[in-house]
């Protein structure tokens, strides 16, 4: 999980150094987005790309032949599903033209357990065919005059929207309009997260939750075969990259002392130094994977000793 905002990121490192000492911060963050995109696209060097990620399960309405649907949606910075699996099994991924592939057996079957629906997704679920109000609440206190509009269909297929003023205070304010589905949310630049939730006339359902500097969300989604799995699966993701460029969003790196590094990388790239370039970029990966070394356990369980011809024994490993 990040552990700083931009604005505290510019904080710890040393801006007349590193950073341009202009007063605004778009600058600065404008070099901290270029580093960043240093590492996401180190071919692999930097390790912490591949990030594990636990995702609620949603059931949906069934289909035209009865049968249960259930779907993922991958949040904020997470880019595709790599692996998955849940208490009782590993789950096979296939992309979105998995089911017309003359010689598969299509998703239907149970021949792939995740099928790629694509991006273009709003919230992590849907409302209900019946319809439910939109609840925004704030988490932090924002300036005066901000709204947030959303955009989607309501009961009869017709097409609405509706903007709502977004409290000062720490507070809620829900729709007049019930929507039966929600295809666009268009967001101001906030001081803090905006939750949203779906409101039936009796309980609320988690909706979204909206980062600062996010002002068009977009989220991809995956749906699970018909076999009904649990209520959270474990996945292994791919981080996206995701500009950041407000104060409040959090950095998604934290380790002060690679972004220094990688600051150097970008200054010598500048100048067409790409021998010291990629030095300090190498040392700021190194950075980067000792950090996330030292956060996970052991994964080897020792190794064993095989003699070509005595077999197993106390010599070198020779394979």
């Amino acid at each position: 999980m990040p552990d700083f905002t931009m604005s505290q990121v510019v904080g710890l490192i040393d801006a007349a150094c590193w950073l341009p000492t202009e007063t605004s911060n778009m600058l600065k963050y404008a070099k901290l987005n270029k580093v960043r995109e240093l590492f996401y696209n180190s071919n692999g060097l930097w390790k912490g790309l591949d990030v594990n990620v636990a995702l609620k399960v949603y059931t949906g309405p069934a289909d035209a032949n009865g049968r249960t649907q259930q779907f993922l949606t991958l949040p904020f910075g997470v880019g595709a599903i790599l692996g998955l699996y849940d208490n009782t099994s590993t789950i096979d991924i296939a992309n979105e033209w998995f089911d017309y592939l003359h010689s598969a057996p299509g998703a239907s079957s149970g021949g792939k357990g995740v099928v790629d629906m694509g991006d273009g997704f709003c919230g992590v679920v849907d409302p209900p065919a019946t319809g439910a109000y939109l609840s925004l609440t704030t988490t932090a206190a924002e300036p005066g005059s901000l709204s947030a509009t959303f955009y989607g269909m309501d009961v009869n297929g017709n097409a609405i929207h509706e903007t709502l003023a977004i409290p000062a205070t720490v507070g809620s304010v829900q729709s007049s309009n019930v929507f039966c589905s929600v295809t666009e949310v268009v967001l101001p630049v906030t001081a803090g997260n905006i939750t949203v939730r779906l409101y039936d006339g009796v309980s609320y359902t988690f909706f979204a939750s909206y980062r600062p500097g996010e002002t068009y969300p977009n989220y991809r989604r995956y749906r699970l075969s018909y076999t009904e799995r649990s209520a959270t699966v474990n996945a292994k993701c791919k981080r996206a990259f995701e500009m950041l460029t407000h104060d409040n969003d959090p950095c998604d790196i934290s380790n002060i002392g690679g972004l220094e590094h990688g600051l150097r990388a970008y200054k010598w790239f500048q100048n067409n130094d790409y021998q010291h370039g990629d030095v300090a970029l190498q040392m700021a990966i190194n950075l980067l994977n000792g950090e996330l070394k030292r956060q996970q356990g052991d994964t080897a369980q020792g190794s064993i000793s095989i003699d070509p011809l005595l077999g197993l024994g106390a010599c070198d490993n020779v394979f």
